[in-house]
């Protein structure tokens, strides 16, 4: 049924057949032969037919890494990629799965990949600036947050970044500024009005410690910590 369907006049239909026959029986031999001479016979209809496989196994794959399974987005993100090798937004998350699985070197090759492909990307490098922190390199992921600015000066997860590597510094002063900016680009990034908070107590100011931490919880109103930490200040401070 799907070889049939391989073989239809519509585009859609098409490729959405290829897509199922690569990703359920992909390592069979017969079935990549039938594949491959699929892909011969697309003549100029080879890049609409591509971008539609691609795009559907890409799909898959973004579907098993919500799901928390990162072993399966890898191969499915690698079988879009056998289509098409360049594909930025493919190479990214392919990326991001090895990260989510704890390869952070394969990680970092993917996203150089992406960037390659489309250096228009500051995602790409703040998701590289964290596969470096993990590995230890806290000075490459601070200029690979800085090179997301670079891309885009609103990035509010490079300036968040930034920040949070000033409070494991302990610089707490220094990361104030970066935290603040993303919160303003981002009201609703959670962490960023948590990590804010987290710097105004270790300067002293419980006032704007407790400001952030109901920001905070606003957007993210089942975060525990912050809510214990927020009650634990309100006691200590008379609720002020």
């Amino acid at each position: 049924m799907l070889e049939a369907l391989a073989q239809s006049n519509d585009l859609d239909e098409r490729a959405l057949a290829l897509a199922s026959l690569h990703l359920a029986r992909g390592e069979d031999p017969r079935v990549r032969r039938f594949l491959a001479g699929a892909i011969t016979h697309l003549d100029s209809l080879d890049d609409a037919v591509r971008k539609r496989w691609s795009i559907a196994l890409g799909f898959v794959a973004d579907r098993y890494r919500q799901r928390g399974d990162p072993g399966r987005a890898i191969a499915t993100y690698r079988k879009a990629l056998e289509i098409r090798p360049n594909e930025a937004r493919v190479l990214l998350n392919l990326g991001l799965a090895f990260a989510d699985a704890g390869d952070f070197a394969n990680a970092i090759e993917r996203y150089r990949r992406s960037l390659a492909a489309d250096p228009a990307q500051p995602l790409a490098h703040v998701n590289w600036g964290i596969a470096l922190e993990a590995l230890g390199d806290t000075a490459g992921a601070v200029a690979e947050f800085r090179r997301a600015l670079a891309v885009d000066p609103n990035e509010p997860l490079a300036y968040f970044n930034i920040g949070v590597v000033g409070l494991a510094r302990g610089a707490s002063r220094e990361a104030l500024e970066p935290l603040a900016r993303a919160a303003a680009l981002d009201p609703g990034l959670a962490p960023a009005h948590f990590a804010l908070a987290q710097g105004y107590l270790l300067a002293g100011d419980a006032r704007a410690a407790t400001r952030e931490l109901r920001l905070g919880l606003d957007f993210d109103p089942d975060n525990a910590a912050a809510r214990q930490l927020l009650e634990q200040i309100e006691r200590a401070t008379g609720g002020r």
